[in-house]
């Protein structure tokens, strides 16, 4: 089996959790859990009276630095895209992929009613073929936010052991799909906004 190793994100180390239990699309309450508890032992407030003004600094710094990486990685998203950036960073072989694509039926009905909307804006059946066109994105957005939650799911579950401690590896097979899926999920999500923002159709 094919393995890329790449340098665990730096928000990851910052947030001082096991990575693939932090990578877990299952892992919010973990995250919020992690954190209260990481910060009651680093308040400053909590130190002994008579702590030197370097513990305090050292103290201060990680807590700011562990609230950095709550923002960065409480987003399931967020948290999948720092991952992928990385190993494309430190595995440039991989290229850029390519283009996404929407699946074949709705980019048919996408271009159909491009022209629809051009010749008869205001037309009501071409209204309502836009809401169904938009509910049929959401559904598929959601469709692929599902596979990309298990495919990353399956992937934590393939990290082997005893890689050095801020570095890490996945399967080929599983990044490359893992980043397709993705790329298409952002390629519907744009998609679904552009619909929004120009046409006013419901969200």
């Amino acid at each position: 089996m094919s393995l890329l190793s790449f340098k665990i994100p730096q928000a990851y180390l910052d947030l001082g959790m096991p990575f693939f239990l932090a990578l877990s699309p299952e892992s919010e309450e973990a995250l919020k859990r992690h954190l209260v508890r990481e910060t009651r032992r680093l308040h400053p407030d909590l130190l002994a009276l008579d702590a030197s003004d370097e513990a305090r600094e050292e103290h201060e710094s990680r807590l700011a630095a562990l609230n950095a990486a709550y923002l960065k990685l409480r987003d399931e998203d967020s948290r999948l895209d720092l991952v992928l950036e990385q190993i494309v960073a430190d595995n440039p072989e991989l290229g850029s992929g390519e283009k996404p694509q929407i699946p074949a039926a709705l980019a048919l009905e996408y271009f159909e009613l491009q022209e629809s909307l051009e010749e008869n804006p205001g037309d009501a059946a071409t209204l309502a073929a836009l809401e169904s066109f938009h509910s049929s994105l959401r559904i598929e957005t959601e469709k692929l936010r599902r596979e990309v939650s298990e495919l990353s799911q399956a992937a934590a579950c393939k990290s082997p052991e005893g890689m050095e401690p801020a570095h890490t590896s996945l399967p080929l097979a599983y990044v490359v799909k893992l980043r397709d899926l993705r790329d298409r999920q952002r390629y519907l999500v744009r998609l679904r906004s552009d619909l929004e923002s120009k046409f006013q159709v419901s969200r």
